[in-house]
């Protein structure tokens, strides 16, 4: 029998005249004819709405009440993953939902043959995309919620493990005044009792290039087996309370069976036996939770702006194998419709970056700034593009991203090197003066470097020198350990 458990942390989650008029009328019937085939009529043909609160902005050509439940539903899962597990996304921005009320008008946009809801995440946005809401919506949606947060809590999981958790969360359901998880997915354990099993050593060293991970044939042995895996060590009373302990070293880069075998202290061996038995047997455990959802229920639905619905349409389609150059092509066409947008010159911007041509990424970079555009990664790739070619457009970027985000240090540094270039090293110093901290080695290295290289232009050689010196000593890349002794040549040298 099926038995609910109090969770322990972290999981507490037509003659002449009548000739004239039927002239007339063709012709009204002609111009009509020509916008309905428009490629924007035809995208338009779907009764789309928006609804959005705090965490989440759906676009959806579903009813208003299951675009709410879905809101719902993720409302349920984000609380869960704020309350329980301690793992939730930044709320820099809403997050993106598309959902299509027909399987005829998600076919575009799907991600690949069995694909029935995603998770995708473009230069200003993360994406749910739901190819329709049904029976099984509730468990697909909640299932890429998953991934979204686990990403933005800077988790970097193996296929095994991050399918896993996302299935064995995509149960979430109120329940009373408590949310539950952990129901068996019926689907999955009878596909494990009717295919052959895989080892789930092949299963665990699978990556995101394997065949179990993106081929049909192979993928449902990796998703099926590595739910029951998940299911069995985070709910067991035996493996329960060491589950988190093993997710946390598997995100830290150690192998999924070291983890598995040092933090249960058992052979692997052990585990995968111990699986199958629990495949085999009938006594799966739920986990049940107390979580405060915020009210989506007045939440109403509004007529869409159908260029915004077609603009992310665009930006889904860019992130879609063999589906860029329509992406462009609709990007171009909205350009068309409101010269005065910004959103689809900055994606227009990507799509040329990815095709390596930065200079033409700089120039539709540069019309998304013009236009208004104040998102921080563009303004930065901008200035990154055209920091030779249109200093003073690259400067101004640098310094509306720097209003925005005072501690940015990419956009410190970027704007300390440009001050370098124009010969403005005391600009470069004060630039880079507020900065106390960084986050990576390169961070760091481009730091001393810049402060080495500005305190020499200013005639304080005592300082370039001693700055020069550290980055020898700390630095691991060749090109900065170069850049280093070119200073200390200078400073022999005055």
């Amino acid at each position: 029998m099926p038995t609910t458990l109090n969770p322990e942390p972290p999981w507490c989650s037509p003659g002449p005249a009548h000739r004239a008029v039927r002239t007339g009328t063709l012709r009204r019937a002609f111009a009509l004819l020509a916008v309905l085939l428009s490629p924007t009529a035809v995208l338009a043909q779907p009764t789309w709405i928006t609804m959005q609160n705090e965490d989440f902005r759906a676009y959806s050509s579903a009813s208003e009440r299951a675009t709410r439940d879905a809101l719902n539903q993720f409302e349920r899962v984000r609380g869960f993953f704020a309350q329980v597990t301690g793992v939730a996304p930044a709320r820099a921005a809403p997050i993106t939902v598309m959902i299509f009320g027909s399987e005829k008008e998600y076919q575009p946009f799907r991600l690949n043959a069995f694909a029935a809801a995603y998770y995708a995440n473009s230069y200003d946005r993360d994406y749910i995309v739901v190819g329709k809401l049904g029976d099984e919506s509730s468990q697909l949606t909640t299932h890429e919620y998953t991934h979204l947060v686990f990403r933005h809590g800077g988790y970097s999981l193996p296929p095994w493990l991050n399918e896993g958790l996302a299935d064995l969360f995509s149960t979430l359901r109120q329940v009373g005044s408590d949310t539950e998880f952990g129901d068996v997915l019926l689907g999955r354990l009878q596909e494990l009792n009717r295919e052959p099993w895989v080892p789930m050593q092949t299963i665990l060293a699978a990556d995101q290039n394997s065949p179990y991970y993106n081929e049909a044939k192979q993928a449902g042995s990796l998703y099926n087996q590595s739910w029951a895996f998940v299911h069995m060590l985070a709910t067991s009373n035996k493996y329960r309370p060491k589950f988190w302990a093993v997710v946390q070293a598997i995100n830290k880069g150690t192998p999924s069976v070291q983890a598995l075998e040092t933090v249960y202290g058992v052979p692997f061996a052990e585990l995968e036996a111990a699986l199958k038995s629990y495949v085999r047997g009938d006594n799966f455990y739920k986990m049940k939770v107390k979580i405060k959802l915020d009210a989506t229920e007045k939440l109403t639905g509004q007529p869409a702006d159908l260029f915004d619905v077609h603009e992310v349409q665009a930006e889904l389609m860019m992130g879609l194998r063999d589906r860029q150059d329509e992406a462009r092509t609709r990007l171009e066409e909205l350009t068309r419709d409101d010269a005065k947008r910004p959103e689809p010159w900055g994606n227009l911007g990507y799509l040329a970056w990815r095709d390596d041509k930065p200079e033409e990424a700089a120039k539709y970079f540069a019309k998304a700034f013009e236009l208004g555009s104040r998102n921080p990664k563009l303004l930065l790739n901008f200035a990154q593009l055209a920091q030779h070619d249109n200093p003073d457009g690259a400067a101004a970027a640098l310094a509306a991203l720097l209003e925005l985000e005072p501690n940015n240090v990419d956009a410190s540094l970027t704007l300390a090197s440009l001050q370098l270039a124009q010969d403005k090293p005391a600009d470069a110093l004060a630039t880079t003066r507020p900065i106390k901290a960084v986050e990576t080695e390169d961070q760091r290295d481009r730091l001393l470097y810049l402060r080495a290289f500005a305190s020499l232009r200013l005639g304080d050689v005592a300082t370039a020198r001693v700055l020069a010196e550290k980055l020898k000593k700390v630095s691991s890349s060749a090109s900065y350990k170069a850049h280093a002794d070119e200073v200390l040549r200078y400073a022999d040298h005055k």
